[in-house]
């Protein structure tokens, strides 16, 4: 709950510190050593690492892409340096994070996070693997079906990185 007061803060024309210093807090716990194994990852829970889990980073980035694509002017300037390098260590995970397109719920919010994250750092080649990914996708839904789509946990999931796909590729094209 406390994030979407920090993050509703920006929507009502609020100075962005409170956005800033929750992202702040995220982004600390993001492994920022280029010659780690983890590089750009966060860990599944904070204090926990034994909990290792590879989605973590589609969770966490999720709501990053939107957040600096709506909101990004409003943060400072140097706020904004601070998070090119967290974002682009995130896109790093992203991409080395391996996901068949079967695993539908995952898949989709990866491929959101490449969209929107690509768009946030204005990275034609980040957007490029998101669209990459999004016709893999087309061209296995239409010969498979939706793998996950009964569950009641995943479509929720999906739906929500479906929108966001479909407002990243709108963007795109304005």
């Amino acid at each position: 709950e406390r994030s979407v007061a920090e993050f509703a803060s920006l929507l009502f024309n609020q100075p962005p510190a409170r956005a800033e210093e929750y992202l702040r807090r995220v982004f600390a716990l993001q492994d920022m050593n280029p010659s780690s194994g983890d590089f750009g990852n966060v860990p599944w829970q904070q204090n926990h690492p034994e909990i290792r889990d590879a989605n973590a980073i589609e969770f966490t980035m999720e709501p990053v892409g939107p957040i600096f694509l709506l909101f990004g002017e409003k943060f400072s300037p140097d706020f904004r340096v601070e998070a090119r390098a967290h974002l682009l260590a995130g896109v790093a995970a992203i991409r080395r994070h391996r996901v068949k397109v079967t695993y539908t719920n995952i898949f989709l919010m990866k491929l959101a996070n490449l969209l929107t994250l690509g768009a946030a750092l204005d990275d034609a080649s980040v957007r490029a693997d998101g669209t990459a990914m999004l016709d893999e996708f087309i061209r296995n839904t239409r010969a498979d079906g939706i793998s996950e789509f009964a569950s009641p946990t995943y479509s929720a999931v999906q739906i929500s990185a479906l929108e966001q796909i479909g407002r990243a590729s709108c963007r795109e094209r304005v």
